[in-house]
């Protein structure tokens, strides 16, 4: 099946301030007040395993990554449990839609008895709020609007993305479209970023994910600002699982992912045969078990190649692009959505200008 997305336009969905650590990175681009006063920049968070990533996407086509924070136990605990369910004590719909400004209000001065999903949205809180605080700092004002991805054990894990949605709007943020975008198509927006080449010409990009907790695989179709993931494969290591055990499912993993034919149709058009390209994103690019399993696996020209800067920070870097053309179209309706006082508080400089009204 596939999932299309367009790129700035349409996407389709396929996620300290306490005992966390935020390390703040140099910028490439410094210069914040090069972006238009009138658009309000794009920021993004990325979540893993153990960790959070910010970025922002500026007016002028620059963009940054600010800040990676590391996530408490809790906060571990919950992004590598095995088996979620959502139960009958929240309504998943609620999660999903944009910030309320009455709920919020109701969530912050009534406190209703802890249930499991409370404890798990808070669990999350405390690495939302840390990478917050950074953008927060590097902009020199507050913020309304972001958007967060993460790599769920399913693309459709439903429990996850409502409990980061949850954990969002307690925060006081909107995020700018309903739905969990999937980190290997903003990392590799990323790309697109610094080559500027918009998916041309058309080809085949095998996308992976390494880190010590497991890895994820996509192979993608890209043409002309589109992109299609044909291909995916999400694996969480087991307790039970040795470096070998490891090595060896990685490896089998990507034999499986890349072995022809690609059988598939777009628009009645057979897909390239080959792939071209390779992208890593992780922060376990150099690990010599992993340079190995590659170097036994797929062509040497792929791994040559393979394009790898600022891996950690990737899907933040690309999905933040992505939020300030969101956020910054006159017809998107999310513009009108930030909560009570935010982009007053935010000196305006939180929302679109034509949206940063007193009470905004």
């Amino acid at each position: 099946m596939f999932h299309t997305f367009q790129r700035l336009t349409l996407i389709l969905t396929i996620t300290i301030i306490s005992s966390v650590a935020v390390i703040p990175l140099v910028s490439v681009v410094r210069d914040i007040k090069s972006y238009s006063d009138v658009n309000a920049p794009g920021v993004a968070f990325a979540l893993t395993p153990d960790h959070g990533t910010a970025a922002i996407f500026f007016g002028n086509g620059t963009s940054v990554a600010v800040a990676r924070v590391e996530g408490t136990q809790a906060y571990k605990g919950l992004m590598l449990r095995q088996n979620t369910t959502f139960t009958a004590t929240d309504n998943p719909s609620n999660l999903k839609t944009s910030v309320s400004q009455l709920w919020g209000l109701k969530e912050r001065f009534w406190k209703q008895p802890k249930t499991v999903e409370d404890i798990d949205k808070s669990a999350v809180e405390p690495v939302l709020k840390g990478l917050r605080a950074a953008v927060e700092a590097y902009l020199g004002n507050s913020i309304c609007f972001v958007k967060v991805a993460f790599s769920p054990r399913e693309m459709n894990n439903g429990y996850l993305a409502d409990i980061v949605a949850g954990a969002v709007r307690q925060s006081g943020l909107v995020e700018v479209w309903a739905g969990r975008p999937a980190a290997p198509i903003f990392a590799l927006f990323s790309k697109w970023l610094d080559k500027g080449d918009s998916g041309l010409p058309e080809s085949l990009v095998l996308v992976i994910d390494k880190s010590e907790y497991g890895f994820q695989l996509a192979l993608i179709h890209q043409e002309d600002g589109w992109v299609d993931v044909l291909r995916h494969n999400y694996h969480l290591y087991t307790a039970t699982e040795n470096i070998t055990n490891r090595a060896s499912s990685l490896q089998y993993a990507l034999e499986e992912i890349i072995k022809p034919p690609f059988d598939y149709k777009l628009y009645g058009i057979q897909v390239p045969q080959n792939i071209k390209d390779l992208l890593i994103y992780c922060d376990d690019t150099w690990n010599p078990g992993f340079r190995s399993t590659l170097n036994a696996t797929l062509d040497a020209r792929l791994i040559q190649g393979a394009y790898q800067r600022q891996p950690v920070y990737a899907p933040a870097r690309g999905l933040a692009e992505n939020v300030f053309h969101i956020l910054n179209n006159p017809t998107s309706h999310v513009r009108k959505t930030a909560t009570f006082g935010c982009c007053w508080k935010s000196r305006g400089r939180g929302c679109p200008m034509d949206f940063a009204g007193p009470l905004g």
